[in-house]
């Protein structure tokens, strides 16, 4: 049985307690039962609750008022109105206020199945911004990295690549997009080298050498070249990504010192 650790915001103790007992069939229940704007207010600050579940109407303290302060702690947790009663206008404008959603008293057999939609539906997006996030931070990374980056589909024709590409070989996106890497390819390296290289990463294996390629303006340089297959969730082969650096000034180096 999953644990479920619940703010309670609510006046009557024997409205919490049927709340609690409808709760239990689904979850192990640890909870704080607060009814005033600084008692909910402290208890926002105090622990990781798993759900909020608030009465609309209380005394010393109106539902859309905790409603505000909830959304003002930035606490991501769902927030459900538990009322008594509750007209159409009143609950689309709860919704319409940030309210994950209401159950009503007189039909607490919804609740543990109101609490588990919410707390999957959190969850879902918790992973969704992390993966956002997580994205955000390697096309960041990608577009502020050093080495040139080429994105290939599965023919070889380019999808993408990132501002160090341009500035190393002097074409853009636009440019390139659709052309393959031959575009790159000098007379230097014979067709075996690039033979060996499609076999390996067709392979479903990541293939790394040093070539000579060519800029849009003719001149070459050495490169260092690593490609990798991307691959789908199936398993197929989605793309190639290609990480260029521009070595020369090594290799010059290494053949004065052998010289």
């Amino acid at each position: 049985m999953r644990e479920l650790l619940v703010l309670f915001v609510d006046d009557d103790p024997d409205d919490v307690e049927l709340e609690r007992a409808s709760l239990r069939h689904d979850f192990e229940i640890s909870e704080t039962v607060v009814d005033s704007p600084e008692t909910f207010r402290a208890a926002l600050s105090g622990n990781a609750w798993d759900v909020i579940l608030c009465d609309y109407s209380m005394p010393r303290m109106d539902g859309m008022e905790a409603l505000r302060s909830w959304q003002a702690s930035g606490i991501d947790v769902p927030f459900i109105f538990v009322t008594g009663r509750l007209s159409e206008d009143v609950a689309v404008e709860c919704m319409k206020s940030g309210a994950t959603d209401y159950v009503l008293k007189g039909n607490l057999a919804r609740l543990p199945a109101a609490v588990d939609r919410a707390l999957r539906e959190y969850a879902a997006a918790r992973e969704l911004r992390r993966i956002e996030a997580e994205r955000a931070r390697v096309i960041a990374a990608v577009e502020q990295s050093y080495d040139a980056v080429v994105i290939t589909d599965p023919a070889g024709s380019i999808v993408y690549v990132n501002p160090a590409f341009a500035r190393i070989n002097g074409y853009t996106l636009d440019e390139c997009r659709g052309q393959t890497p031959r575009i790159l390819k000098s007379d230097v390296r014979g067709p075996e080298f690039y033979a060996g290289m499609w076999r390996r990463i067709l392979a479903g294996k990541p293939w790394s050498g040093l070539t000579v390629n060519r800029r849009r303006d003719g001149s070459l340089y050495d490169c260092e070249l690593t490609i990798a297959p991307i691959f789908d969730g199936n398993g197929r082969i989605a793309n190639f990504c290609g990480l260029q650096r521009d070595v020369s000034e090594r290799v010059a180096a290494e053949r004065e010192l052998r010289q």
